[in-house]
């Protein structure tokens, strides 16, 4: 978790609730927490964080195209 490792007092709380709402409802806390760690994944693309071998915002695009016709190609690879 590459959002924990860059500033862990930080992020412990957020990371931490995260987690530990699966003790209550998992289906949830689950969902919740993907959501949360794809919107920040792009977020970081944007922001220059995470790099890349292409232009960055193409790579948002050809996801977003992707969710938004639901198909999906596996191209380009999420990356982490």
């Amino acid at each position: 978790m590459r959002l924990f490792r860059r500033d862990p007092k930080k992020y412990y709380t957020l990371i931490s609730a995260l987690y530990l709402g699966s003790l209550i409802n998992f289906k949830t806390a689950r969902l919740i927490r993907s959501e949360y760690l794809f919107v920040r994944h792009i977020d970081d693309t944007l922001d220059g964080d995470t790099k890349l071998e292409g232009y960055a915002p193409d790579y948002v695009y050809s996801i977003r195209h992707q969710i938004e016709s639901d198909s999906f190609t596996g191209s380009p690879q999420i990356v982490s």
